[in-house]
């Protein structure tokens, strides 16, 4: 619980926030996932179970991007723009993808 209570309280540098727990472990996590999905397809699964196999890291990959969006208020226009529209696209890639 203190992971996500440090996150949502902004007791996280900005950069950890971002490289570490957004790029690296939640692109990392929704590749995984993704892997496991499409290998339930493969094995004749159902497509249904496959899907929701895929959309089980939804709520980290919300949360993550939720937090970097507070967090960037910290910075000024132009970087808060920047970071936040590159976290939204990483939201949309991996949902998407």
């Amino acid at each position: 619980m203190q992971f996500f209570s440090d996150r949502l309280a902004n007791r996280v540098p900005l950069e950890q926030l971002f490289w570490r727990d957004m790029i690296m472990y939640g692109t990392t996590l929704n590749f995984t996932f993704l892997v496991c999905a499409l290998a339930l397809a493969a094995t004749d699964w159902p497509t249904w179970a496959a899907f929701l196999v895929f959309l089980i890291p939804l709520p980290y990959n919300v949360f993550i991007w939720h937090c970097v969006w507070n967090a960037a208020n910290r910075l000024d226009v132009f970087p808060r723009v920047t970071l936040r529209s590159i976290a939204t696209g990483w939201l949309l890639l991996v949902i998407i993808l």
